[in-house]
C-alpha cells in the first residue's frame, strides 16, 4: 500500500532504503520513491520529499483518549497509517484512558479529541469538560460502540456531545445494507464495499437509537435499517462526529481491510480539521551528547505548535524553553506521539529561541548511585586497613569503627527477627 509506505517513512524520518536484487521496487516507485545512485545489482531508494528527524509544525494534533489495556490506540495508529489521519495532515498523540484525568486547559492544546475505548470516573466532570471544549471550538470523534468497555455504550443519560439523549445496544442482523445520508461530507465512498455487521459468524451489535431522538444540531451520515451508525454536527463553535459501530476495528478485521470504510473515516477527520493550518516551520538541532538535544527555531512561531522529535519517547527526558527575553527556562509538556515518538507542545516562539530536550536522572537512580559509591568507599577503606595502614592510624580506627557498625547491623539487629524461630526449635 503506497499510503502505508509513505506514512511510515514520514513518521520515522526515513530518507533512504537499501535494496538487493530480489527486492520488488515497483511498489516503492509507485509511492514516488526513486532509485538513487544504483549500483550493479543492488541500489538505494530515495524518499521524494524532505523528511527531517525534527519537525516543527502548526498542523492539527489529535489526542487519542483510550484505555491502555485495550490496545485501542494501536488500532487508531494502524488505520491512520493507511490514510485515515495521514501524518502530513496531523499528529496523533497517545493520551490517557480517562477523560476527567485532563483539565480543560490541557485539552485545548489539541485540535481533535478521539475517544475510542475511553472511560471516566465522574460523568458530571467528563460531560462538562467535553461540552466546554467543543463549545469553545474543539472537535471530537467519539465512538460508543464498545460493549461493557466504554461507559456510554448503553445509557439513559448520554453525554451532551452525543447526538442522542439515550443509547441502546442493538442487534441489527448480519447485514451490509448500509445507506449514506450525507454526501456533502462523505465523498466518493462506496458503501457496498463495507464489511457486513458480522463478528466471527455472530451479529456485530451496535450502540444506537431511533432517528426521531436525534438532537437538532446533528445529522446522520451512515445508517442501517433507519438506525443511525455515524452522526455529525456542529455544537457551539466546535464539531462532533459520533459512531456507534466501533468502526476502527470493524474497518480492519484480521487480514480483511475494508478500504471504503477507511475512506469514510478519512473524510470525517478531514471535516473535523477543516480550516486548520498545516504549515511546517524551520527548525534545526544539535546533539553533542546522547542525553541532550538542542532545537533552534528558524523563524517566529506566532501560533505555537508541536515539535516532533523522531526518537523513542522516554518519561525521564524533559523539555525546557530557553527564550531570548527570559533568563529562567520554562518547562514544556512532552507527549508520546505516532509510533511512540516524542512530541513537545510549544507556545508562541520567537526566531532563535531554543528548546532543550534532556535526560534527568530519577530519584531511585540517584539513590542507588550514591549507595554504590558509598559501598565502593567502604571496600577501599577495608582494603587499605589490611594492606597499608599502621595500628595507630586514624584511617585504621575509622575502618574498625565502620567494621564494628556493620558487624552490629548484621549479627545483632538481623538476628532478632529469628529469635522466635530458635525458641520454637528449642
Amino acid at each position: 500500500n503506497p499510503d502505508l509506505i509513505n506514512n511510515f517513512a514520514r513518521q520515522f524520518g526515513i530518507n533512504y532504503i537499501f535494496f538487493d536484487k530480489i527486492t520488488d521496487t515497483q511498489l516503492f516507485q509507485k509511492a514516488g520513491w526513486e532509485i538513487w545512485d544504483g549500483s550493479w545489482e543492488e541500489g538505494i531508494l530515495k524518499f521524494p520529499e524532505e523528511n527531517p528527524l525534527a519537525e516543527l509544525s502548526e498542523k492539527p494534533a489529535v489526542l487519542v483518549i483510550s484505555q491502555k489495556s485495550l490496545d485501542a490506540y494501536d488500532q487508531v495508529f494502524r488505520l491512520s497509517s493507511y490514510g485515515v489521519i495521514p501524518y502530513k495532515d496531523a499528529f496523533i498523540v497517545w493520551g490517557k484512558g480517562m477523560i476527567d484525568d485532563y483539565s480543560l486547559e490541557e485539552l485545548r492544546k489539541f485540535d481533535v479529541l478521539l475517544l475510542d475505548g475511553y472511560t471516566y470516573k465522574s460523568w458530571q466532570k467528563a460531560n462538562k469538560l467535553l461540552s466546554e471544549y467543543v463549545r469553545g471550538g474543539g472537535s471530537v470523534f467519539i465512538d460508543t460502540g464498545w460493549q461493557y468497555t466504554v461507559p456510554d455504550w448503553e445509557t439513559e443519560n448520554a453525554l451532551e456531545i452525543i447526538p442522542f439523549k439515550k443509547l441502546s445496544w442493538k442487534d441489527l442482523g448480519k447485514t451490509s445494507d448500509f445507506a449514506l445520508e450525507d454526501i456533502e461530507i462523505v465523498k466518493e465512498v462506496d458503501v457496498s464495499q463495507f464489511g457486513p455487521l458480522i463478528y466471527q459468524d455472530q451479529p456485530w451489535r451496535v450502540s444506537t437509537f431511533e432517528k426521531s431522538d436525534l438532537k437538532d444540531w446533528a445529522r446522520v451520515v451512515l445508517g442501517v435499517k433507519d438506525y443511525p451508525l455515524i452522526v455529525v454536527g456542529k455544537f457551539g463553535q466546535g464539531r462532533v462526529v459520533w459512531s456507534g459501530m466501533n468502526i476502527f476495528p470493524h474497518a480492519k478485521q484480521g487480514e480483511n481491510i475494508y478500504y471504503e470504510e477507511l475512506k469514510l473515516l478519512a473524510n470525517l477527520f478531514s471535516w473535523l480539521t477543516e480550516g486548520k493550518s498545516k504549515v511546517n516551520l524551520p527548525v534545526t538541532y544539535k546533539r553533542e551528547h546522547p542525553d541532550k538535544v538542542e532545537f533552534i527555531v528558524g523563524e517566529d512561531v506566532p501560533n505555537g505548535g508541536f515539535l516532533l522529535w523522531k526518537e523513542a519517547y522516554h518519561p525521564d527526558f524533559q523539555a525546557t524553553l530557553e527564550t531570548t527575553e527570559k533568563q529562567q527556562a520554562t518547562t514544556l509538556k512532552v507527549y508520546r506521539a505516532g509510533p511512540g515518538l516524542v512530541a513537545i507542545k510549544l507556545p508562541k516562539l520567537n526566531k532563535g529561541e531554543r528548546v532543550v530536550y534532556e535526560y534527568h536522572q530519577p530519584l531511585f537512580e540517584k539513590v542507588f548511585t550514591y549507595l554504590s559509591f558509598s559501598t565502593l568507599i567502604f571496600l577501599l577503606v577495608i582494603i587499605v586497613e589490611g594492606a597499608f595502614l599502621k595500628e595507630k592510624s586514624p584511617f585504621l580506627r575509622l575502618g574498625q569503627f565502620l567494621e564494628r557498625r556493620l558487624h552490629f547491623l548484621l549479627f545483632k539487629l538481623w538476628q532478632k527477627p529469628l529469635d522466635w524461630w530458635r525458641r520454637e526449635e528449642e
